[in-house]
């Protein structure tokens, strides 16, 4: 992933995510975020305050120029832009760090986190330093702050899903993610990776029956006008770590090291977990208008799916990460 002085300026401009570099900076040191996420996506805004508070506590010695929408990259070649340095930083899930660190996967499996509780009080924790510790050492990516985005939930056309054996034989649209992939299979339900943006259509026609993720991506795609039933499922975590290129990092001071960590922690690990959770619950929330919605059988799912979750844990040598969650 390359890309030129040119395109950073253009696209920079187009999104308007340009820090003012102060007056006073005479040698100011650039950064480059690459993310997925529109403008008014709370992930773009916490991003956005972090680079405005960098600038103003570093006195302008480091600008982090945005780049949202994928406009010099995607997810994926967000991660692998910012470990071969082509990308200064980026915002990315701890699940496609899997594809590095395949160990990280655990936190995208089915049913491991209860609530957003007890979610919050794991990212305080030791499981966390572990996380972190992967990020650096095996994706080679230093990781200044996570935030907890997101439960997801599933929608259909058919009916209510109390309990695991609900879900056998329903059409499932799903991410073509392996992981994701396996679950709704272990579920037996029928998992049909199809693009995001055919799936409205797909469930008017019937060739899916269902299609799950977190509440406000299913509203702003509008499913909730062609489905009837929602069931508070929370089966995958979400998360967004801002992550940093380990060379650049290095370079600065010990100081400006502090002050990214910091704010990185302030604004992404707490002020942006705090505001997903609110905005999450609160468009569930408005699902009951528009849906029925229900709760489910949490146990009834962790059953079905238990064989899949031990023989990852297994093969990833990760029992001890999750015995920890599950004591947390």
């Amino acid at each position: 992933m390359s890309f030129t002085r040119r395109s950073f300026i253009t696209s920079t401009l187009a999104a308007g995510a340009v820090v003012a570099l102060p007056r006073f900076a005479a040698a100011a040191q650039t950064f480059h975020m690459s993310h997925i996420f529109n403008l008014e996506d709370p992930k773009h805004i916490a991003a956005d305050q972090f680079a405005k508070k960098v600038a103003e506590q570093t006195g302008g010695e480091i600008i982090i120029k945005i780049h949202p929408l994928s406009q010099i990259a995607g997810l994926r070649d967000g991660v692998e832009g910012t470990r071969l340095g082509t990308i200064d930083m980026t915002l990315a899930d701890t699940a496609t760090l899997g594809s590095w660190a395949p160990e990280l996967g655990l936190w995208s499996l089915p049913f491991v986190f209860r609530d957003y509780d007890q979610v919050l009080k794991v990212m305080q924790g030791p499981v966390e330093e572990w996380r972190v510790d992967v990020i650096k050492n095996k994706v080679g990516l230093v990781s200044i702050g996570h935030a907890v985005t997101a439960f997801r939930v599933i929608i259909n056309t058919e009916r209510p899903l109390t309990k695991a054996e609900d879900i056998v034989g329903l059409k499932m649209r799903v991410p073509e993610i392996p992981v994701y992939v396996s679950t709704f299979r272990a579920l037996q339900s029928n998992p049909t990776p199809i693009p995001w943006g055919e799936t409205y259509s797909a469930l008017q026609t019937g060739t899916v029956e269902g299609v799950e993720s977190d509440p406000i991506g299913l509203s702003l795609a509008k499913f909730t006008e062609v489905t009837k039933f929602a069931s508070k499922t929370n089966h995958i975590l979400l998360d967004a770590g801002l992550l940093v290129n380990s060379a650049k990092f290095g370079k600065l001071s010990k100081k400006n090291q502090e002050i990214l960590t910091s704010l990185g922690n302030e604004l992404v690990s707490q002020d942006l977990s705090k505001s997903s959770i609110v905005a999450q619950n609160k468009t569930w929330e408005e699902f009951g208008s528009k849906l029925q919605v229900n709760d489910v059988d949490v146990e009834s799912f962790q059953q079905k799916l238990a064989p899949m979750v031990d023989e990852f844990a297994k093969t990833h040598k990760t029992q001890h990460i999750i015995k920890m969650i599950n004591a947390t």
